[in-house]
């Protein structure tokens, strides 16, 4: 996910530095989920999102199988209302 990111803020012509700046992140907070030393959140996809002015989903536009839990996740009415409010499908 994180070359995603890293693709997205190059071609906005943003620094890593005022990305963070950008985002309201620690510049330290996200070298570290960068190199893999920390795991990123959900509420820290949604500020990257907001600071790279994209919806949160675009951040997620990779392809997958679905398993049969997946789709019972997908069919919950609290899931669905989750992720529709953070700008997911």
């Amino acid at each position: 996910m994180f070359n995603l990111i890293c693709k997205i803020y190059q071609s906005k012509n943003l620094s890593f530095r005022s990305l963070s700046r950008k985002c309201d992140l620690d510049y330290a907070d996200l070298n570290k989920i960068e190199k893999g030393k920390r795991n990123i959140t959900l509420i820290t996809i949604i500020e990257l999102a907001k600071g790279l002015d994209i919806r949160a989903r675009e951040l997620f536009d990779f392809s997958f199988p679905l398993n049969n839990s997946e789709k019972a996740i997908s069919s919950c009415q609290f899931c669905a209302r989750t992720f529709s409010l953070y700008g997911f499908p």
